[in-house]
Parts: C-alpha cells; structure tokens; sequence
C-alpha cells in the first residue's frame, strides 16, 4: 500500500489487516498533526494535492523543501 495511505479509513485498513504502523509519506507532509488529528477525529478529511506553497510552509515544510516537492512530485504543489 506504499503511497495510498491517505486517509483514516486508509490507516484503519493497513492496521485491521495485522500490521503494526501504517507509515504516512504525502499526506504527513500536507498535515504535520496527522496522527493527532486522526485520534481526534476519525471522520477527519486530510487535503489533497496540489496545496499552494504558503500550505506547506504553514506546516512546517521549507522554502527549499517546497521547490523540491513542486519539482519532483508532479501535481503535488500548486502555483
């Protein structure tokens, strides 16, 4: 399921199947709180891609990091 882990029926899937932690890539990323947000709410509807750069500097990511994502990861980031 690399790369599909996004949302918390996601993570409830990957855990009801026996495994011990569903890693987060993308998503934790757009939500540096995910797993938080999750336990607070499982009804909880993580964004999407593309974010706008000012999404992902509001969660923690780098000016640097943000032109990384935008240039390696087609649709991940708006302009």
């Amino acid at each position: 399921m690399a790369r599909r882990i996004h949302t918390p029926g996601d993570v409830r899937e990957v855990l009801d199947r026996g495994i011990d932690i569903a890693v987060l890539s993308r998503v934790a990323i757009l939500h540096h709180d995910y797993p938080r947000r999750l336990a607070a709410d499982p009804t909880f509807v993580p964004r999407r891609p593309p974010v706008a750069a000012d999404v992902l500097v509001g969660e923690g990511v780098s000016p640097s990091f943000v032109d990384y994502l935008r240039s390696s990861f087609a649709g991940f980031g708006a302009d």
